[in-house]
């Protein structure tokens, strides 16, 4: 692989993977799109050869919800079309695995609390941001200690299930179904 060039290409030349398996809500897209209006356009999406989209799919929904003519991207031209498929899922699967350091996370929350920053421009839901402070609250600290929270489904109920997690993620502004399953942890630790 060379060098990597950001160039940008109008909107309507990019194609979107017809093998991407993660899936934007309207409520994730919309946040996606505050945060380029915020901060530019500073995450360019990659694309292949024929201009494809191999990573950056909710990016290209909320330069279209931005009514966006054009939008940087990076071209990779040396990826077979099965490391394609397989980049595609393990750039969107590598980025949920990683961890917050909850006490540093705080500190950052308090800083731009005091600044003129919107935070809701972070991703995360308000509640969340606000239990950060509740010092005497034991649960919320349980909560975020948390590595793996196990829960089964039967296969009747699978389709049911997703599509109320869904409905919470838009309705709560939920970045993905992990944080539907951490709020619904912190309710009822609460309880």
């Amino acid at each position: 692989m060379g060098k990597l060039n950001i160039e940008i290409v109008d909107i309507d030349e990019i194609k979107e993977s017809n093998y991407n398996s993660r899936i934007h809500s309207e409520a994730q897209v919309e946040k996606i799109a505050s945060s380029i209006a915020e901060f530019g356009f500073v995450n360019p999406i990659i694309i292949d050869e024929g201009n494809e989209i191999i990573a950056g799919h909710g990016r290209f929904m909320a330069a279209k919800h931005l009514n966006l003519n054009e939008v940087p991207t990076i071209k990779l031209t040396h990826l077979t079309d099965d490391k394609k498929r397989a980049f595609i899922i393990a750039d969107n699967k590598i980025a949920l695995s990683g961890e917050w350091d909850y006490d540093m996370l705080k500190e950052e929350f308090d800083i731009i609390l005091k600044s003129e920053m919107d935070i809701d421009l972070l991703g995360f839901n308000r509640k969340f941001i606000d239990s950060m402070f509740k010092e005497k609250d034991a649960d919320v600290k349980v909560v975020h200690k948390l590595k793996t929270l196990k829960i089964n489904f039967d296969a009747d109920d699978y389709d049911t299930t997703l599509d109320s997690m869904n409905d919470v993620m838009d309705r709560e502004g939920c970045v993905d179904h992990e944080e539907v399953l951490v709020r619904l942890l912190d309710f009822y630790l609460r309880s």
